[in-house]
């Protein structure tokens, strides 16, 4: 660690809804929608040849907290997925709209909806027990 004559201030995370109460099930979708903006698929090209397709990198070099948090996330992630699936368009669209404000400016909006705040926690409620079913914690 470094030390210097003038540290850097610590930074607080600002929400983008001030008053509403996170917890970790807001994290794991969080974390669930980074994860899917990440993916481009790449047009003409398979995602992977079928001469490599049982192929893996060694985890030699990673620690064992980090070996596990990966294959959890390559179980828990595919799982949101599809409870998000399962949801009716109205409560997929809440998630992904507040989720979508949390990532950047929080500009977006759904013009059917009047409270956003109101209407992502009745999507939160209904795919918490989905997710319970399907096996994932948070």
């Amino acid at each position: 660690m470094a030390y210097t004559a003038c540290p850097t201030p610590k930074v607080e995370y600002v929400s983008s809804l001030d008053t509403y109460p996170y917890d970790a099930l807001d994290d794991l979708l969080y974390d669930w929608y980074c994860r899917e903006q990440g993916y481009v698929p790449v047009e003409g090209y398979g995602r992977q040849d079928v001469a490599c397709a049982r192929s893996a990198s060694s985890d030699q070099w990673l620690s064992s907290d980090e070996v596990i948090d990966s294959r959890i996330e390559a179980y828990v992630m595919p799982m949101i997925s599809f409870a998000m699936e399962e949801l009716l368009s109205d409560d997929r669209i809440a998630i992904m709209t507040e989720l979508r404000n949390r990532k950047g400016p929080a500009v977006w909006r759904n013009p059917r909806v009047v409270d956003q705040k109101e209407a992502y926690a009745k999507a939160k409620a209904k795919i918490a027990p989905i997710l319970s079913r399907k096996g994932v914690e948070w």
